[in-house]
């Protein structure tokens, strides 16, 4: 099994990867820590994935000596990263995993659940769930489990 993690917080990666390789055996699990890393993973027709694994929220860029903020933190790169794998035709079985439980601020403030509502709407083909993620808790091992079980039979 191949897993892509799309993850920018390196505790938070490092934790679902050992968890995941704990859980799957002889899983092989790629990263991407951007938008731009994770388009360019998933446009690669070279390497297929069984599962994606997407934080909702991260910066456009990598971090590096040109940009050492990694550019602007976007709010919903999650869901532009499903759209731009509906739109290219490399639909993956899709788990969003985040931290937070709403994204944007004020008026435009979304929910996760309503997200994940939007999401089995536009995405019912390859989207799968979300799992809320939290790294003084375990509940997140059981649900991620229970989703990834969905693919591995």
């Amino acid at each position: 099994m191949k897993i892509l993690l799309i993850e920018d917080d390196a505790d938070k990666s490092a934790e679902i990867r050992a968890f995941v390789m704990e859980l799957v055996q002889g899983v092989d699990v790629d990263e991407a820590r951007s938008f731009n890393s994770a388009l360019k993973a998933i446009c690669n027709r070279s390497v297929t994935y069984d599962a994606v694994l997407l934080d909702m929220s991260m910066p456009n860029f990598d971090v590096g000596a040109d940009e050492p903020s990694g550019g602007a933190q976007e709010n919903f790169a999650g869901r532009d990263l499903l759209m731009q794998m509906k739109m290219r035709q490399r639909t993956m079985p899709t788990i969003i995993v985040t931290m937070f439980d709403g994204f944007g601020e004020g008026q435009s403030r979304v929910s996760i659940e309503d997200i994940a509502s939007e999401m089995k709407r536009t995405f019912p083909n390859f989207y799968l769930g979300h799992v809320y993620y939290s790294q003084t808790e375990d509940a997140w091992k059981g649900r991620l489990t229970e989703l990834l079980k969905g693919i591995l039979n």
